[in-house]
């Protein structure tokens, strides 16, 4: 069983107005804590993982509950102490207590088990997924932090790391370093290759440990019943928060790097502003008893926590007074632009080639602010006029003071007539959980250059309409950052290879990819498909001939230098 302190004092019951309690389900068929909980990369799973004896692993669907996925931990294992989902969405781990590490492919709504690692260290406390999903972090009994890489499970690191158990684990957003907390009341910063950097006091056990996105700062959780904010840079420690009745026994960020969740046995989980840490909401639900893990969803607007009765609750914490903002782009990529109908084709929709989740993810865009995984169906594709979706987009907020540093981002659909609409349901503002304020709104595309607000842009609760097309909207760069084509600004096609420069001939060009995809050889021959070779987006790629994907290229960086270039105007 695992080890669990100060559950013997009584907590109190907290309560919030207007609670936005979703649904609870069980972990376990019996009387079983939920040592772990987590969220699919795109938020649509929520996986748990219980108590033994026979310890249970369960996904259930985000939306309502229904239970995917029920997997019975052999009986020769022991509880299950972690729980995680690879950014990627093809893994899923479990941390077991005899220092087994299982290892599971996702597909879909269930899993399969692919192999077991066995550390031969004593027991695991704590696992994180690196955001590449190619390592695996985790903290052992005896003290080791311990990294294997994945799916294979080679050892990569083996360090010494507390002097007792090690209960958090947490890797920064970049890779680079991995945070973990000890039953010896440190949390400790180290290199991802496994070399001490610096270690910070948090009195008695230390169980929960987490990076906020921007790695700057480490949050940790402990016996003390507060939450501490700590300087990742200097060790300094930023701030204590308390408020907590009992200890706190996991702690998680939202994905806007706003809010830090923390789940306590008092049988609350409470949302604290990360600048100020005032409390801001208190979630409960009935019969929980006390809480022990939490997760907040990369789409942010829910949080799931596991209690110690076997129950799994979620939250909607985007009713819970989160903030949010909501924009409205309008936007005109040139590939697909047609000056007779002034509207865009939807000629990839027509030909059923839109894919349903994002692109942007699989090609190496890194996501900001719980933005990625982004799904649409097949009756949002199947709308036509007007409303037909053209493709996809990634839309930005950037920092008003450092427009380089994106904030938060959310892939969304494109609509002929220029529309940015949330892609779940074809219709509604694209919305992301950041404060009211002064934003750079930037948009992007697969094989366009980007384009972005010159000044930053107020936004609120209440959805803005962005109209870039018609010059009411500043745009950074000036006359550089769109072509004018008629009356109407349209995003500069030609980025095939998406490293923001428009480049014919020369090293990395944008041209050589077009023949290489129809098949290298053949100048006349002709690919279909959904493709960033396809710039002009009419489902085929050609390198040659009428509606060719090439000769644009050309004609962006001048039409008679083909040594010239276009840049990108985005910092």
């Amino acid at each position: 069983m695992r080890l669990l302190i100060s559950l013997i004092a009584s907590a109190a019951t907290c309560s919030a107005a207007a609670q936005a309690l979703l649904w609870t389900a069980t972990g376990h068929p019996e009387q079983r804590a939920v040592y772990g909980v987590a969220f699919s990369a795109n938020g649509q799973h929520v996986l748990s993982g219980s108590e033994c004896p026979q310890a249970r692993l369960r996904m259930f669907q985000t939306t309502n509950g229904g239970m995917t996925w029920d997997y019975q931990v052999s009986n020769s294992l022991l509880c299950s102490a972690g729980v995680k989902f690879s950014s990627n969405g093809q893994y899923l781990v479990n941390a077991e207590e005899t220092g087994n590490l299982q290892v599971f492919q996702v597909s879909g709504s269930s899993a399969s088990l692919l192999t077991t690692i066995t550390n031969n260290t004593g027991a695991l406390y704590s696992v994180d997924f690196s955001p590449a999903s190619d390592k695996v972090a985790v903290g052992a009994g005896s003290g080791r932090l311990i990294v294997y890489s994945m799916p294979g499970g080679s050892q990569l690191v083996n360090v010494v790391a507390h002097a007792n158990e090690v209960l958090g684990v947490s890797w920064s957003a970049d890779g680079q370093f991995i945070a973990t907390s000890g039953s010896d009341g440190l949390v400790k910063l180290w290199s991802s290759s496994g070399a001490f950097i610096r270690s910070f006091s948090h009195p008695g056990w230390v169980f929960g440990v987490k990076f906020t996105p921007d790695g700057q700062r480490i949050v940790s959780g402990g016996t003390d019943d507060a939450v501490r904010v700590w300087i990742a840079g200097t060790g300094d420690l930023e701030r204590t928060i308390t408020g907590h009745t009992g200890d706190v026994r996991s702690v998680e960020v939202s994905p806007n790097g706003a809010f830090i969740a923390s789940a306590s046995v008092d049988q609350s989980v409470r949302i604290w502003s990360l600048a100020t840490g005032m409390q801001q909401q208190v979630l409960t639900a009935t019969g929980s008893s006390f809480f022990v893990s939490v997760a907040w969803s990369p789409t942010e607007n829910r949080i799931v926590a596991g209690g110690l009765n076997n129950m799994v609750a979620v939250w909607n914490v985007a009713q819970q007074g989160i903030p949010s903002v909501a924009v409205r782009p309008r936007v005109y990529l040139e590939g697909p632009y047609s000056t007779s109908t002034l509207q865009m084709n939807s000629t990839l929709r027509a030909n059923g080639l839109v894919p349903l989740t994002e692109p942007f993810t699989s090609a190496g865009y890194a996501h900001a602010g719980g933005g990625g995984g982004e799904a649409t169906s097949a009756a949002v594709l199947s709308i036509t006029g007007a409303n037909a979706v053209v493709d996809w987009v990634v839309v930005e907020l950037r920092s008003s003071s450092a427009p380089a540093l994106v904030l938060a981002s959310r892939s969304a659909l494109l609509q002929a007539d220029g529309d940015v609409v949330n892609a779940a349901d074809g219709t509604s503002s694209v919305t992301m959980n950041v404060p009211a304020g002064g934003y750079h709104v930037a948009v992007r595309h697969r094989n366009h250059l980007g384009i972005m607000s010159a000044a930053p842009v107020a936004l609120t609760s209440n959805p803005l309409s962005l109209d870039f097309s018609n010059g009411s909207v500043g745009l950074l760069g000036g006359a550089n950052a769109a072509k004018m084509v008629g009356t109407r600004l349209l995003m500069y096609a030609g980025d095939v290879n998406r490293n923001g420069t428009l480049q014919y001939i020369g090293q990395g060009n944008d041209r050589d990819p077009i023949l290489t995809r129809i098949g290298g050889s053949t100048p006349t021959a002709t690919m279909a498909g959904y493709f960033a070779e396809d710039v002009n987006l009419d489902g085929v790629v050609r390198y040659t001939g009428n509606g060719n994907d090439r000769d644009i290229i050309l004609v962006n960086i001048g039409g008679s230098v083909p040594t010239s270039t276009r840049t990108e105007q985005l910092p």
